[in-house]
């Protein structure tokens, strides 16, 4: 889903890119996962200025997944904007994908999540040929006041991030409203539990 963006329209490399994956309601409990991605991109004055969401397709749901697949479509649509040797600042609350992206392609075909990342590199040489770069650091999740007041992260950090997470929450909706709920759990069984929504967590 886009939200302010269409495929082709500009991304500005001065406006920081934030990414985030979610589990949806259904987080903890893996027979009803259903995860989605997102990216937005915010000003340092706050103003989010577009971005995209999408649900996982297939039967593997994983945040895991979901952060790296923010982290792949964000690329595509930089790959889209007519833009070429610029460097853009991308910020993730997930430790995996900041560690993958710096570690490389050889380490990330060794994670358990070879297949997503196999996705990602396939856009390398794209960029390459482009002269963009990518640099992707850490934000941290849910960035309180205190942790603002301190200064230990910013205003604008908060923002992005809590965008980026309404977007994945977003792309993980659009799966569960394709989901019969009511059949899968009568195919998996759930014994006197039945899950109870959660809120998303990584």
């Amino acid at each position: 889903m886009s939200h302010g963006y269409l495929p082709g329209d500009y991304i500005d490399p001065e406006v920081l890119i934030f990414l985030d994956g979610s589990g949806g309601i259904f987080t903890k409990d893996p027979r009803l996962r259903r995860c989605g991605w997102g990216w937005a991109q915010v000003t340092a004055d706050l103003h989010f200025l577009h971005g995209q969401s999408g649900g996982l397709q297939g039967i593997t749901h994983t945040v895991p997944r979901a952060e790296i697949m923010a982290l792949e479509y964000a690329i595509r649509a930089i790959l889209a904007s007519p833009t070429d040797e610029v460097t853009y600042l991308l910020r993730s609350d997930n430790k995996g994908v900041v560690i993958g992206w710096t570690k490389g392609a050889r380490w990330c075909r060794r994670s358990d999540q070879a297949t997503a990342w196999a996705r990602v590199w396939s856009l390398v040489p794209e960029l390459t040929r482009r002269n963009i770069t990518i640099q992707v650091t850490k934000v941290k999740w849910h960035i309180t006041q205190a942790d603002i007041d301190a200064g230990h992260w910013t205003e604008h950090e908060r923002c992005g991030n809590d965008h980026a997470d309404r977007l994945a929450g977003l792309g993980a909706a659009s799966v569960y409203d394709n989901l019969d709920l009511v059949g899968r759990l009568s195919a998996t069984g759930w014994g006197s539990s039945p899950p109870v929504p959660s809120t998303p967590r990584r």
